[in-house]
């Protein structure tokens, strides 16, 4: 019979194709600056310490990241001690990156695919786009007696056990495939499971502002040729564009656009047999909070949103017609943070030139725009409120006046003509900049 693994990343997995010899990135202020291709192999291949404690680590991008047609095999946080550690890829892109994992004789346990595997509580990844198409392929054949394969795969992140997803986005599609054969399952379980997700296979993460455009295909089979009757045969599959299956965690202002397939097949000769399959448009089975969020009903197939799970609302189906308008995201409606016009004052953004005119997040523009050179950075916005009698500014209603999500006030009271006409009156005043080393807009205080 075929060993016990916990993961596809045992040493049945294949080489790395074309991919660029490791170098380890420079630390800042306890953050480690990704600039080359080789910084980002050296994330997931270092073995740090002898135990993968580069997972643990704080990461920044400076720039946009392009493989060069590099395939990975392996990938970042797929075993123990997964991804504990941080990822901004502060508005920057993951490129030229492909991800094939395929393996024979995986035996039993739970493999984990995306860009990054497993994520764990405490784990942040944000800002950060990813190209890539992503596949995972597991199977095992054994003469005698059960096995069980769970295959987790996304494009961003295969399966999450906690963690915060923010401001990501994903383009690849993803396909996943697990098979199980037992000629004689002797009264033990023969298995096969799999959740695909566009952005995250099984997700206990929170996720805040992000979107999947690609597709996602996985199939699940399992077989049992014994004749013994205590013999339970299980094919399982979720597969949807956004999330396989939501367990914990969230999705606040997300979105998802790819089609979704899912064929699954089984049999026994005895015992008894059990298939489960679920496919949506955004997450086959969801158990977590959804706030605000959307599904292209063109794109996805006309799938519904949400197939089974307990939290079945909390996604609008829309057309690609309407999620190109920015009337689906007013106040009235989803109530986003966006600007139309290619106007890149808020988090999303809604441009014709960008994203085949989908909702875009403003930070990847913002990002490009003035890449290492903060003097390159949008220009500063300068606010003005004028005060009534008896007013001061700590009453300024700061409402309608939050450029990409800024809050906490840093109004000074000044002095306008056009306050009050002729005499002029009092106004407060504040200046927001584009904070580039950490990639977003902020109030600017004394020391700035």
């Amino acid at each position: 019979t075929v060993g016990m693994f916990e993961t596809l990343q045992a040493p049945l997995a294949h080489a790395d194709s074309s991919c660029p010899a490791a170098v380890e990135p420079t630390e800042s202020g306890g953050v480690r600056l990704l600039n080359t291709p080789g910084n980002l192999q050296w994330v997931k291949d270092a073995n740090d310490g002898g135990a993968n404690a580069q997972w643990s680590y704080s990461y920044r991008m400076n720039r946009d990241i392009d493989m060069g047609g590099c395939t990975w095999t392996t990938v970042i946080g797929g075993v123990a001690p997964y991804f504990t550690g941080s990822l901004n890829g502060a508005g920057h892109l993951i490129s030229g990156l492909t991800i094939a994992v395929s393996v024979t004789g995986a035996g039993s346990g739970s493999s984990y695919v995306g860009l990054i595997g497993r994520t764990e509580a405490g784990s942040v990844i944000e800002n950060v786009g990813f190209t890539g198409n992503v596949s995972g392929a597991i199977d095992d054949v054994v003469l005698l007696g059960g096995i069980d394969l769970t295959l987790e795969i996304g494009a961003l992140i295969g399966g999450s056990r906690g963690g915060i997803v923010r401001q990501a986005f994903v383009t690849g599609d993803v396909t996943g495939s697990v098979s199980v054969l037992s000629g004689e399952g002797n009264g033990a379980a023969v298995q096969s499971r799999g959740f695909a997700g566009g952005l995250i296979g099984r997700s206990e993460s929170v996720v805040i502002d992000s979107y999947a455009r690609g597709n996602v295909d996985l199939n699940v089979a399992a077989a049992n040729e014994g004749v013994n009757a205590d013999t339970t045969t299980t094919t399982e599959g979720r597969a949807a564009g956004l999330l396989g299956v939501g367990v914990a965690g969230s999705v606040t202002r997300g979105y998802s656009t790819g089609a979704t397939s899912l064929s699954g097949s089984g049999f026994t000769s005895g015992g008894t047999f059990a298939f489960s399959t679920a496919v949506a448009g955004a997450i086959a089975e969801n158990n977590a909070p959804v706030t605000a969020s959307a599904v292209n009903v063109d794109t996805s197939g006309g799938a519904v949103s949400i197939f089974l799970g307990t939290q079945r609302l909390g996604f609008k189906d829309l057309t690609t017609a309407e999620m190109r308008s920015l009337a689906a995201f007013d106040p009235a409606n989803l109530n986003w943070d966006i600007a139309d016009d290619c106007a890149l004052t808020q988090i999303w953004s809604l441009c014709a030139a960008r994203n085949d005119g989908f909702p875009t997040l403003s930070i990847f523009t913002l990002a490009n725009r003035s890449g290492d050179d903060p003097s390159q950075a949008p220009q500063p916005i300068l606010q003005q409120v004028g005060l009534m009698p008896g007013q001061h500014c700590s009453d300024v209603d700061e409402s309608e006046l939050n450029w990409a999500g800024v809050t906490g006030g840093g109004w000074n009271q000044s002095w306008a003509e056009w306050a009050v006409p002729v005499t002029g009156g009092p106004v407060c005043v504040r200046e927001l900049f584009y904070d580039s080393p950490r990639s977003r807009w902020a109030v600017r205080t004394e020391g700035d």
